[in-house]
């Protein structure tokens, strides 16, 4: 193991000539200085090895971007040539500082002549030109990747980069994104209080991206290999609502205008199996009638652009009357979440319910248990569950189902279904006195 820290040594001025320091794993430390690179040391912060945050006069921020990528090139550059090299030595790292900062005279070119040579990819950089290529991108099904899609990568591209930075470097070259940086990227999200499904889906989406590269590029990129920087998953022990819980919730009279509304759309979307992204759409416009005679809701899911036909059982079909069809404006995701609570506290939906989630505590990563009362756990994503859950034990097939949530997937749609060890028995014992 190996690790650069840049040390400066006073020149006079504001400016501050650097020095490179080299730790190997046996802890010997090698120094020397990088002719001709220097930085502002009023901008500078020793302890975060990285600007200090403080406003950059507008003639000084071209210096200052360039020192900081000439840094970062630094230190990538070095630490993985000096992560395979048996025999460190001093001069080995004079001659790797002088590589980079001071190319020997015979190696310059006249700009008019000189050859542009391919730039090492860096991750930061194949990141921002998947995104920019995103809106023509098509999946796997040949669709677009949809806006929400866009959204989580973006989210992942911040985090990535804000941990980057937390290194100290402006960049990481694509041959860096090891197993060591997998653990510590793993550990920083953990620390920031993502839980373990979420971490796994920011890994999801870096090694999405990275294998959207020719196979030369990321061929020794270890980042991407399932055995050593697995995607993170885990059963969640969430909740649903009984048919019984969701009619108690239903009949309540509530005074307070916005939380009736609020428990009107929790009743719907628990009804339709629709996901909360899609509550605009449960409208009269999107409403035809089968061969059959039955209304039916025609829409294209927002997240995974599938198109589901969803029956209007008569619970929606009472909302609906109530609204004469115009559902109000649903409301940011997460005040929506926050109130519902108060809604399901009113209908008592009680009882103690245990969360099990792995999260850092203290520096370690442990499998956590939360109890809590069911009300308080209860989201918008809690109808979309109940849909699921109530529609299997009544005994109506998982394909039948997935038709109308729209899930591709059986493994990931057998997730929803809440239905615990007693239960499932009770309901192969009644299927079979029925045959």
């Amino acid at each position: 193991m190996a690790s650069i820290k840049f040390l400066m040594s006073k020149k006079g001025g504001i400016t501050r000539d650097v020095i490179v320091r080299l730790t190997v794993s046996n802890a010997e430390k090698f120094q020397v200085k990088a002719k001709g690179v220097h930085i502002y040391a009023d901008y500078w912060s020793d302890k975060k090895q990285k600007h200090n945050g403080k406003f950059i006069p507008e003639d000084k921020r071209s210096d200052i971007d360039k020192m900081e990528i000439v840094l970062a090139t630094l230190r990538t550059t070095i630490e993985s040539r000096a992560k395979n090299k048996e025999n460190i030595t001093r001069d080995w790292l004079k001659e790797q500082v002088d590589e980079i900062v001071a190319p020997k005279e015979e190696e310059r070119q006249p700009e008019e002549t000189k050859e542009l040579e391919p730039q090492p990819k860096t991750i930061l950089k194949v990141y921002d030109e998947y995104m920019e290529d995103a809106p023509t991108r098509l999946t796997r099904t040949g669709k677009p990747i949809g806006v929400k899609a866009r959204m989580q990568y973006q989210n992942t591209r911040g985090w990535l980069e804000e941990f980057i930075k937390n290194q100290g470097v402006a960049d990481l070259e694509l041959s860096a994104l090891d197993k060591t940086f997998y653990d510590k990227f793993v550990m920083y999200l953990y620390e920031k209080g993502n839980k373990k499904n979420t971490v796994g889906k920011h890994i999801k989406n870096i090694k999405a991206v990275i294998n959207t590269l020719p196979m030369s590029d990321r061929v020794n990129v270890e980042f991407v290999e399932s055995k050593k920087c697995a995607k993170l998953t885990e059963d969640v022990d969430n909740i649903y609502l009984t048919e019984e819980e969701l009619k108690r919730m239903a009949d309540l009279k509530i005074d307070t205008p916005y939380l009736d509304r609020i428990r009107d759309q929790f009743i719907l979307l628990s009804w339709t199996g629709c996901r909360y992204s899609d509550l605009p759409k449960l409208t009269y416009e999107n409403i035809t009638t089968t061969a059959a005679g039955n209304k039916v809701f025609v829409i294209e899911t927002e997240k995974t652009e599938t198109k589901v036909v969803i029956p209007i059982l008569p619970e929606v079909q009472r909302i609906l009357d109530k609204y004469d069809g115009n559902m109000p404006r649903p409301m940011v995701n997460q005040k929506f979440n926050e109130y519902v609570k108060k809604v399901a506290k009113m209908a008592s939906i009680i009882g103690e319910v245990s969360i099990t989630h792995t999260e850092s505590v203290k520096g370690e990563i442990e499998r956590n248990k939360k109890v809590s009362q069911r009300y308080e756990v209860v989201s918008a994503h809690t109808a979309r569950r109940s849909y699921a859950t109530n529609m299997y034990k009544r005994g109506f097939d998982t394909l039948s189902i997935m038709k109308i949530t729209g899930h591709k997937s059986s493994d990931v749609f057998l997730k929803y279904i809440k239905v615990d060890e007693e239960e499932n028995a009770d309901r192969m014992v009644d299927k079979f006195m029925d045959q």
